[in-house]
C-alpha cells in the first residue's frame, strides 16, 4: 500500500457508548472509510469494497474468533489490525505467521492509532493477488491451539508427520494447514488414498504423473488411511520412504486407528511406523472439544452464506447448546453437511426436533453396538480358543510349533492359552 494516496479502510465495530471514537480516529487519517457494525452488511460489502486494511474491534471474545476466521477464509492477505488485549486473539495472529494481522492494544488515543495504520500501510505494498485459500482450523479449545501451534512451527522443517484422529476430525485440513504453512506451499500438495487395488495393479505408491509433479521441485505428499495399506505391500512402503522418496518432499500420512495398536498386534511394521512417526499429531473428536462447536457452526453458516450470496444470520445461543450436547458420531463432517441446508436453519423448533430425534437414534444404535458387540466377542472367543486347542493337540502342545503354525508370535500363543484357560 501506498502511504501517499488514499486507501480504503474497512471498520468493523461493536455498537457501544465510544464507537464513535474510533471511527473518527481512523478517519482523521486521511483514509477512506468503510465502517460497519454490524456482520451482516459488513460481509456483504466487503468483497465489492475490496479494502486495502481491515480494522476490526469487538468486546466479545466469541465475536472476535468468528470474524477473523471468516476473514481468513475470505482472503488470508489483506492486512487486519485488530483492536484488543485479549491473550487469545494474540495467540491466534502469532501462531499463524501467514497472516498478515497486527494486534493494537489500548490505551487508544488518535495519535497511535494512526502511528499503527501508517506502519501497517508501510509493511505491506499491497494485497497479492494469490488465489489460493489458507486452510482454516477453527476451534479454541486448548488441545485445538495446541495444534495451530504445532502446524505453523511444522512449516519449518521437512520431517514426516503422522496424523491420527477419527473420520471426518480434519485431518486432510491439518495436513494442508502443515503445507500451507511451508516453503513447500508453492508447489504440489498430492493426496494418495491407500488400496490394495492401485498398488497392486501399478506396483507402485504414486503415479507416474504425480512423481514427475514432485520431481519439478517437491512438494507434500498425503498418504491418507495409512492403516489400511495391507501388511504385504508395508515393504513396498517402506523402501519407497528410504530409498525411492522424491527429492524434497514431505511425507504426510492420516490413520483413523492409533498405529502403535496395530504395532502390537502385528499388523503393523514396526520399522514403517517409526519412520511416520516423527511427528505424531492426535485430533480429538467433536465430543471431546464440544466447547468449539458453536465457533464451528458459526462459521459454516456464515461460510455458506457469503459462498451463496444469501443473508448472514446468527444461530440462537439454545440451539448452539443443543449443538453442542450432541456426540456428533462423525464428527466435523456432520456437523458441516447438518449446517449446509439452505432455507431450513431459521426455523429453530424444527431444528432442535432434528437434533432431539438424532441424540435419541444414537443412543439406540449405541446400545445395540454394545449388544452386538459382548454377543459377536463371545462367539468369537469360543472359535478361536477350539481352534487353538485344535492346534494345541495336534502338535503335542509343542507350543513353538503350534505357534508357527498359527503364523502368531510365541508371546501372543502363550497369551492366549492362559487367557482360556487352556493349560
Amino acid at each position: 500500500m501506498d502511504t501517499s494516496r488514499s486507501n480504503k479502510i474497512v471498520l468493523l465495530e461493536d455498537s457501544h457508548p465510544g464507537q464513535g471514537f474510533l471511527r473518527t480516529a481512523v478517519q482523521e487519517t486521511g483514509h477512506l472509510v468503510y465502517a460497519f457494525d454490524e456482520e451482516t452488511t459488513f460481509y456483504n460489502n466487503f468483497i465489492s469494497i475490496d479494502p486495502d486494511l481491515i480494522l476490526f474491534r469487538s468486546g466479545s471474545l466469541e465475536k472476535v474468533l468468528r470474524v477473523l476466521n471468516i476473514l481468513l477464509y475470505i482472503d488470508f492477505r489483506h492486512p487486519i489490525i485488530i483492536f484488543s488485549d485479549r491473550k487469545e486473539v494474540i495467540d491466534l495472529v502469532n501462531f499463524n505467521q501467514d497472516l498478515r494481522a497486527t494486534i493494537c492494544q489500548p490505551p487508544y488515543h488518535p495519535s497511535r492509532i494512526k502511528t499503527t495504520i501508517d506502519a501497517v500501510i508501510q509493511r505491506f505494498p499491497g494485497v497479492s493477488k494469490n488465489s489460493r485459500r489458507m486452510p482454516v482450523i477453527v476451534g479454541n479449545t486448548p488441545e485445538i491451539v495446541r495444534i495451530r501451534k504445532m502446524a505453523a512451527g511444522l512449516g519449518q522443517n521437512n520431517d514426516a508427520v503422522l496424523i491420527q484422529g477419527e473420520a471426518g476430525t480434519g485431518k486432510k485440513l491439518l495436513a494442508r494447514r502443515i503445507h500451507f504453512a511451508s516453503e513447500k506451499k508453492a508447489h504440489a500438495f498430492i493426496e494418495v488414498n491407500i488400496s490394495r487395488q492401485v498398488l497392486v495393479r501399478e506396483n507402485q505408491i504414486i503415479s507416474e504423473k504425480d512423481r514427475a509433479i514432485l520431481k519439478d521441485g517437491g512438494g507434500t505428499l498425503y498418504v491418507k488411511e495409512i492403516d489400511s495399506l495391507p501388511f504385504s505391500f508395508q515393504g513396498m512402503f517402506l523402501q519407497f520412504f528410504q530409498e525411492d522418496r522424491i527429492k524434497d518432499t514431505r511425507i504426510i500420512a492420516s490413520s483413523e486407528i492409533k498405529i502403535d495398536r496395530l504395532v502390537q498386534k502385528e499388523l503393523f511394521r514396526k520399522d514403517l511406523y517409526y519412520r511416520l512417526n516423527v511427528i505424531k499429531i492426535d485430533i480429538p473428536p467433536l465430543r471431546e472439544r464440544r466447547a468449539d462447536i458453536p465457533l464451528l457452526a458459526d462459521f459454516f453458516i456464515t461460510r455458506n452464506c457469503i459462498e451463496s450470496g444469501g443473508c448472514h444470520f446468527n444461530l440462537s445461543s439454545k440451539v448452539k447448546r443443543a449443538l453442542s450436547g450432541y456426540d456428533w458420531p462423525e464428527n466435523i463432517k456432520e456437523l458441516e453437511h447438518f449446517l449446509s441446508r439452505e432455507g431450513e436453519l431459521d426455523h429453530e423448533e424444527l431444528i432442535l426436533d432434528e437434533i432431539s430425534e438424532m441424540s435419541r437414534e444414537s443412543r439406540e444404535k449405541a446400545d445395540k453396538g454394545i449388544h452386538l458387540k459382548r454377543i459377536t466377542g463371545q462367539v468369537v472367543g469360543r472359535i478361536e480358543s477350539e481352534i487353538l486347542k485344535l492346534v494345541l493337540e495336534k502338535t503335542n502342545w509343542n507350543r513353538r510349533r503350534a505357534a508357527e503354525s498359527l503364523t502368531i508370535s510365541y508371546k501372543s500363543l502363550l497369551n492366549k492359552i492362559k487367557a482360556y484357560n487352556l493349560n
